[in-house]
């Protein structure tokens, strides 16, 4: 089946709000391997033990007001057994904070398509409700927006 490049384009990925605080914080940094050393006082910081010196690991923007899987919704057209995660990146604009709230809105930002057979590369970002980008993937032969690419099996029509 093709995929509708106009469709994907226009596709409404719903709104996320999502609270974070010191306990998401250090099970973040725990899952990531901080902590490990107990004698490491930069570690310790990420993972609670500071009380004074809380910080949150920059890749946690990630996770954040992240929509979930909304390639796999029927309604987007696209084959999600065929779907294949190819790349991320991110830019940081500001330090995280160690607790906050994040209103993050993703829209896809481009459809490339890859050939008969081959599949496509699909672009999208996420922003903040400050409409600066909440986290930002820009991959190595992204379009100059700021992106995520992941490999979809299929053709886009296009």
């Amino acid at each position: 089946m093709a995929i509708d490049y106009d469709h994907l384009r226009a596709f409404d990925i719903p709104e996320v709000r999502q609270s974070y605080g010191p306990a998401q914080v250090a099970q973040y940094a725990l899952s990531i391997g901080m902590g490990q050393d107990p004698m490491d006082l930069r570690q310790l910081a990420y993972v609670g033990a500071l009380a004074e010196d809380r910080r949150a690991m920059p890749a946690m923007v990630n996770i954040l007001g992240h929509p979930g899987f909304w390639l796999g919704r029927p309604e987007t057209g696209v084959d999600a057994l065929r779907l294949v995660h190819g790349e991320q990146g991110m830019t940081l604009h500001q330090t995280l904070p160690p607790e906050g709230t994040v209103i993050a809105k993703t829209r896809v930002t481009g459809l490339v398509d890859k050939g008969e057979g081959r599949g496509a590369l699909l672009y999208s970002e996420s922003r903040s409700a400050r409409r600066r980008p909440a986290r930002c993937w820009r991959p190595a032969a992204a379009p100059p927006s700021c992106a995520v690419m992941a490999a979809l099996a299929g053709r886009t029509g296009r």
